[in-house]
């Protein structure tokens, strides 16, 4: 029974063990919130369909020409009728057009913003991962410095016995591996803090994050600063200002007349039946529409300053995202390339130097550099793919 449980939770944790990309393309694929967008879009569709129909016709009946002296007698003289009268407002020639250009705009606005959303999702979605690495590789650091520091404890234990001076060693130790399990209990914490958020962005249940981070070779600014134009909400302000133009158009036609068309039947009880029909125009002469075309045109001059202060902004955050990772990246290769050779090959040096009876001071001060070198190495690399994630996110990609 024990075997059986033990086969099932490993199944499961297999199964909500993901990698990065598997994660993204699930979260794209199925994420509520860009599936309303979506719905957005779908409702669109039967708006602009809609655009094309006319108003509704209105339909009438009168009874003119009632006589009080005898209010149920329609037959005392010709004017007494009945009537049933239709009447059809026919658009202006090409409001119907303008109409559905603006509701195709809009519909390309919702697109960017599915767009919008889908990038900011998936930077969300790298960001808190790479966190999680962060937060697990420092684990991983401290756990085994742990370790390696409960074994030469016990070796010097043996010293401490008969040396005052390698008990108080021990003491100080001990404050040392105190202190890691703190930070141990911290970063425990964290981590599993970041796992759910990590499973409210992908909207899936997420155990266990396979990433192995490693930092490569650096992109020149040039290859991020040329689809500067790929950027999402750039795209998004793109058709904001679109939608801003053919909303111009549409007011612009609102002040033609448009054509009412309108007949009736007239019954009549003792005379001949006859029909009337009548055409007559709308009347814009109040400058309601002229205000609304004025209107249509600030808020294309909104559109088109929103989008060059959104154009800017990115051209900005390229070249402030691209200055950390190139530090990043610099930092990372000065630890692993300069310092932390010499560091280790000090740290071999003590730990013979302890196993030989020494007292443990130069050692506990090379480990606790070792853990600072450490963790800033993995906040290099967390940071060069943090800032990646960024770069990524700024030029509009979606994996």
């Amino acid at each position: 029974m024990l075997r059986l449980a033990l086969a099932l939770l490993a199944v499961v944790t297999f199964v909500n063990a993901q990698q990065l990309d598997d994660i993204i393309a699930q979260t794209l694929s199925q994420h509520a919130s860009l599936k309303s967008i979506e719905q957005r879009m779908s409702a669109l569709d039967d708006a602009v369909e809609q655009s094309q129909l006319f108003d509704n016709p209105s339909l009438s009946l009168g009874v003119n020409d009632i006589q009080l002296s005898d209010m149920f007698n329609r037959s005392l003289e010709p004017m007494q009728t009945s009537s049933l009268s239709l009447k059809q407002k026919i658009p202006y020639f090409g409001k119907r057009s303008a109409r559905r250009a603006v509701l195709q705009a809009r519909k390309a606005v919702i697109y960017r913003s599915l767009e919008a959303a889908q990038t900011a999702l998936v930077e969300s979605i790298k960001l808190t991962a790479y966190a999680i690495w962060e937060r697990e590789e420092r684990l991983n650091i401290v756990e085994e410095l742990l370790h390696t520091l409960e074994q030469s404890m016990e070796l010097q234990a043996v010293y401490s016995r008969t040396d005052n001076s390698a008990h108080m060693q021990m003491m100080i130790a001990e404050l040392s591996l105190s202190q890691l399990k703190i930070k141990q209990n911290t970063l425990a914490h964290e981590r599993q803090g970041l796992y759910a958020r990590l499973r409210y962005l992908a909207d899936t249940e997420i155990s266990e994050l396979h990433l192995d981070l490693h930092v490569n070779e650096l992109t020149p600014f040039e290859t991020y600063a040329a689809k500067l134009h790929d950027n999402r909400k750039v795209q998004l302000q793109n058709a904001r200002l679109n939608e801003a133009k053919r909303s111009v158009a549409v007011a612009q036609l609102s002040q033609q007349s448009d054509i009412i068309v309108g007949v009736a039947y007239n019954y009549r009880e003792a005379y001949t039946d006859y029909v009337n029909i009548n055409v007559a125009l709308s009347l814009p002469i109040y400058g309601s529409e002229a205000l609304a075309v004025q209107a249509s045109q600030k808020k294309v001059l909104e559109a088109s300053l929103a989008h060059t202060d959104t154009l800017e902004q990115v051209r900005s955050r390229l070249k402030e995202n691209y200055e950390l990772l190139h530090s990043a990246y610099t930092i990372e290769h000065i630890i692993v390339d300069e310092t932390l050779p010499q560091v280790d090959h000090m740290l071999e040096l003590a730990d013979t130097a302890v196993r030989n009876g020494a007292d443990m001071s130069d050692y506990l001060e090379l480990i606790e550099r070792k853990l600072l070198l450490d963790e800033q190495r993995i906040s290099a690399v967390a940071r060069y793919y943090s800032a990646q994630a960024r770069l990524d996110a700024l030029i509009g990609e979606r994996r």
